[in-house]
This record gives C-alpha cells, sequence and structure tokens, in this order.
C-alpha cells in the first residue's frame, strides 16, 4: 500500500488481486496469533496465544477493541517490566 494525496493505493504484485491477498494475510495472521481483524478494527486473538498472554503474563485480553488501544497498551507494558525486572 502506499498514501498519495491523502488516498490509500493497494499495490499488489502482478497477477495478483484483492481476494487472493486478502486470503493470504489472513492465514498469515493466524501465524501471529490473531484469529480475526472485525470490520470495526477490534482484534480477536487466538484461543492458544490469548491463553499464553493470560498464564504468562496475567494480561487477559481475547479481544482488543480500537478504543482500548492505549489503555491496554500501558497495561501490558506494566505487566511486562514487572515480569522482567523480578
Amino acid at each position: 500500500m502506499r498514501v498519495v494525496d491523502g488516498v490509500v493505493e493497494l499495490r499488489l504484485p502482478a497477477g495478483m488481486d484483492a481476494s487472493a491477498a486478502q486470503r493470504i494475510l489472513a492465514r498469515a495472521q493466524l501465524g501471529d496469533g490473531i484469529a480475526e481483524i472485525a470490520a470495526d478494527g477490534a482484534v480477536a486473538f487466538t484461543d492458544p496465544s490469548a491463553a499464553a498472554m493470560r498464564d504468562i503474563l496475567g494480561y487477559d485480553c481475547p479481544v482488543l477493541r480500537p478504543r482500548d488501544a492505549r489503555e491496554r497498551a500501558t497495561e501490558l507494558r506494566g505487566r511486562l517490566a514487572a515480569l522482567t525486572t523480578a
């Protein structure tokens, strides 16, 4: 993607259409522990990644909504800092 005069343009490899790119990205995001990204921007984590964050960090966030991102990031930074200074 690129932004030209405030407009986002999708730039794909030759021969690839937008739906093929979406299918690839949907598979790839699973590797990042993301099950789904909703139209409103909410990120649903896979059960294993949500469980790992909960079990290791005590961070219970199966779904991250954009409106909560700043507060959640602050919480997560604090939990990571506590883990690394313990």
